[in-house]
């Protein structure tokens, strides 16, 4: 499909009520394939799921003592008993803090973290919560091979495993994964800024991997230290997904991070008033969710 007719089959935004509750049974399986970005305020949480299978791209900041995440409850609510990939971007606790309780509460065949982090201090609660799960750990990175999840494809399109690239940042080493579908492609690049930005932009057009996606989660929470411009041409989103908490903290997103998204005709949406879903399936959809109060 092209970019126009996607962006024609999108449906206005709808503010409904979402119980983010165990045992909540409103929300009904998806009949293809659809995404949501979790509402979990200064922190990133994404599902990829089919009828039969799902993925979770980070799991948002960990929860208090003896209470359940939002992203577990959301799970729960969703249904989602077993999930076939959990994919961590990096070391910030806001994506990777609630990311045991997950590994505890229901069963996950493979857990993907970025080069090394098999072997830093900062996953070790994840990486222990994995192994007394049974769950296969692995790292990926740029080269690596992808994974089949129902009719998706995910491909692992950076950090570079081998060739010395290093980075200025932790955040310009997150593992950006390609969710590949039949009907388009989602792009997560954890907090990527500027410096892997540019690295990653240079190794795909050195006949790397296709940044081309319809929807893109946007780096950083919207900081100005990232979405350049370079970057968001190459990537093309027909709409960009910023997970911020509101009121805003931090000055995010960044209003011109904003700008520069939407002067590219995208759609910019925002899960600081709550859960955000994209249908992946005719026609496209995208539906904003406000949690209770």
């Amino acid at each position: 499909a092209t970019r126009q007719s996607l962006r024609s089959r999108v449906a206005g935004a709808l503010l409904l009520t979402l119980l983010l509750s165990a045992g909540q049974r409103w929300v009904p399986p998806p009949r293809g394939t659809e995404a949501w970005f979790f509402s979990v305020g200064h922190g990133d949480a994404a599902l990829v799921r089919g009828s039969r299978s799902a993925l979770l791209i980070d799991a948002g900041t960990e929860p208090g003592p003896g209470r359940r995440g939002t992203v577990t409850r959301a799970l729960d609510a969703l249904r989602v008993r077993r999930l076939a990939l959990l994919v961590v971007s990096h070391t910030d606790r806001d994506h990777r803090g609630g990311v045991p309780q997950i590994l505890r509460t229901r069963p996950v065949d493979e857990l993907w973290l970025p080069p090394g982090g098999t072997r830093d201090p900062a996953f070790e609660a994840i990486l222990r919560a994995a192994s007394a799960r049974g769950c296969r750990i692995v790292e990926r990175g740029l080269g690596d091979p992808a994974k089949s999840v129902g009719a998706m494809r995910v491909v692992p399109i950076w950090p570079p495993r081998r060739g010395g690239w290093r980075g200025a940042t932790d955040n310009d080493r997150s593992l950006v994964v390609r969710v590949e579908h039949p009907r388009g492609a989602l792009l997560f690049v954890g907090d990527l800024e500027r410096a892997g930005e540019e690295a990653l932009l240079a190794a795909h057009w050195d006949r790397g991997p296709p940044l081309r996606a319809e929807v893109l989660k946007v780096g950083h929470h919207g900081s100005r230290s990232s979405s350049y411009s370079a970057f968001l041409r190459a990537v093309r989103p027909d709409h960009a997904v910023i997970s911020a908490a509101e009121p805003a903290r931090f000055g995010l997103p960044a209003p011109e991070v904003v700008e520069r998204i939407a002067a590219l005709g995208a759609h910019v949406h925002r899960t600081g008033p709550g859960a955000l879903r994209i249908d992946l399936e005719r026609p496209w959809r995208v539906r904003g969710f406000r949690e209770n109060p």
